[in-house]
């Protein structure tokens, strides 16, 4: 959504997208371009990604058996 609350748009579990059920709350990079999330990657499995600020998946940051919450950026 932009500042001011206007053009709201749902970036999970949306058709054409990526989806992905967000676990967590979502952490916005400091410059505004990127989202950290938690997913559920396997069942009972979850891992950090990184989404673009339209939904679109770029970067999956762990891969293990131990559960992931919570993300947030060091500034």
């Amino acid at each position: 959504m932009k500042p001011d609350g206007t053009l709201l748009k749902r970036i999970s579990n949306e058709a054409g997208r990526v989806k992905v059920d967000i676990i967590s709350r979502p952490a916005w990079s400091p410059d505004g371009t990127t989202i950290a999330i938690a997913t559920e990657d396997s069942p009972g499995n979850f891992e950090i990604v990184l989404l673009d600020r339209a939904g679109e998946f770029r970067k999956k940051l762990t891969s293990n058996i131990a559960d992931e919450f919570d993300p947030a950026w060091s500034q």
